[in-house]
């Protein structure tokens, strides 16, 4: 019997060296792919940098307002064409749209579909006394 629960004893220790060991290797492992993937961001980062959106391409007020984002403060207050195309960014941006419906006008079938009021009570229709209010 003594033997039998020393057999069982140094069986549990050696699972839980195991154990201990695949819980080691299972630490390392992340913490070399989170290493890996903070040297792959890095790389990456410098290179976003390079690269132009396209609207940028397109629109000269776009590529003016990313050149003064990437100046400090007191270079952009001193900078007027940089007041400027923030100027004329806050006025496209509060501008009406065109595009959108006007809704202050009168025209009915501006407004959309007219609700139906057929399931409105009538104005001498009494309530049913059985109602809880």
């Amino acid at each position: 019997m003594r033997t039998r629960l020393r057999l069982w004893r140094e069986s549990l220790h050696k699972r839980h060296d195991v154990a201990g060991l695949l819980l080691r290797a299972a630490t390392l492992a992340l913490v070399a792919a989170a290493i890996a993937l903070a040297v792959n961001q890095l790389r990456h980062d410098d290179n976003d940098n390079a690269v132009l959106p396209a609207a940028v391409l397109v629109d000269p007020l776009a590529a003016e307002l990313a050149r003064c984002r990437t100046i400090t403060p007191e270079q952009n207050a001193a900078d007027g064409s940089c007041r400027r195309a923030w100027a004329e960014n806050r006025r496209r941006f509060f501008a009406p749209s065109s595009s959108r419906p006007d809704t202050l006008t009168n025209n009915p079938a501006a407004a959309g579909p007219v609700k139906s009021q057929d399931r409105l009570p009538s104005a001498g229709a009494q309530p049913d006394r059985d109602e809880v209010r």
